[in-house]
């Protein structure tokens, strides 16, 4: 499948509507009161166009850091235990929360617990929720076809140099491409979200939790050793370093990679290229179950076949059994046969 990049703003008709991607609640008006979403424009969208690249090489500085401090002196034990819990923290935040709870509604939950999976999974510092939400729904809905805003199908494979510039578009470029920027207006796609207004707060939010993703392991480490020296390598390691992995595993490997290769034992809901990468579903959390999530998009849980690790869907079972999380969707026996590839 090619795609020509001169067209890729055709009005084409969408495959999927967004209830076929994830259950719509009912439409609610927005209250006045509370801050409301507003759509980048002006000196807005170029402070956002700086934000990335400053966020990206603050965090490559500190991880190169990292590793200097690390030939030198190793990692301590208090370092490492930041490291694992922010990388789970905001790990299963993204996963389970920004991705299945909010993009899918794929299960629901009390309250508080779904404005702290807001907030943390914020902190992957993948774009603010409510453009998270519009931009993942398009995804699903035009899923490697004109309209996708990130696929790495986007420039025609006989042009120069394809492969790579669309592994690029689909890892960062889309980011700051014109016509992709005018594709997933919240109002279209994410009209719950702003009819909350906890999620609009959280949404104007974003840059100060991103920053404190980076201060909060700086924080545990001075507490935990009582040191400065102890802040700092924390804020290299819980901050600077597990910002980079989750970075490249979200963007590079799962938008990229998991739509390049791979196996597809279902068919998935709009044909697109997804695939299944098994020794990457640990680290991603259960997300390179890729196929499995873009033949039954609305399923929390991934892992369809009982040898699959999903560490995401784990964590939401567990949250059904504590009494947290309430109608936890999952594919029928019957669904899932009906979708598998012989």
């Amino acid at each position: 499948m090619t795609m020509q990049q001169t067209s890729y703003l055709v009005d084409t008709p969408e495959q999927y509507s967004v209830t076929e991607v994830t259950e719509v609640f009912p439409a609610t008006e927005i209250d006045d009161r509370y801050p409301q979403y507003q759509a980048l424009s002006g000196v807005r969208k170029w402070i956002r166009y700086a934000w990335y690249p400053m966020i990206d090489l603050i965090s490559v500085m500190g991880t190169i850091a990292a590793i200097a401090s690390f030939e030198r002196q190793g990692i301590s034990w208090i370092d490492l235990g930041i490291l694992l819990f922010m990388f789970n923290f905001v790990g299963l935040a993204g996963e389970a929360g920004m991705h299945r709870l909010f993009a899918h509604k794929s299960y629901k939950v009390i309250k508080p617990l779904r404005i702290l999976l807001a907030v943390a999974g914020s902190m992957t510092g993948e774009s603010p929720i409510l453009e998270y939400v519009a931009y993942h729904r398009r995804h699903h809905i035009y899923a490697d076809q004109q309209g996708d805003p990130h696929t790495p199908y986007y420039i025609d494979a006989e042009q120069p140099l394809s492969r790579i510039r669309n592994i690029w578009h689909s890892f960062f470029g889309w980011k700051y491409n014109s016509k992709t920027s005018q594709m997933a207006a919240p109002e279209k796609y994410a009209k719950d979200l702003l009819a909350e207004p906890a999620m609009v707060i959280i949404n104007n939010s974003f840059y100060g939790i991103v920053l404190a993703s980076f201060v909060l392991p700086a924080l545990l480490g001075l507490v935990l050793t009582g040191t400065v020296a102890g802040a700092w390598t924390a804020f290299l390691w819980g901050g600077c370093f597990r910002f980079l992995v989750m970075t490249l595993m979200g963007d590079l490997i799962i938008r990229a990679g998991c739509h390049l290769f791979g196996t597809r034992p279902f068919i998935d809901q709009a044909n697109s290229h997804s695939g299944n990468i098994w020794f990457l579903a640990i680290p991603s959390l259960g997300l390179a179950w890729h196929n499995n999530h873009h033949a039954f998009p609305g399923s929390a849980l991934l892992n369809i076949d009982w040898w699959q690790i999903d560490p995401s869907g784990s964590f939401i079972s567990l949250l059904e059994k504590l009494g947290w999380a309430t109608n936890v969707k999952r594919p029928t026996p019957e669904q899932v046969k009906a979708k598998r590839l012989n």
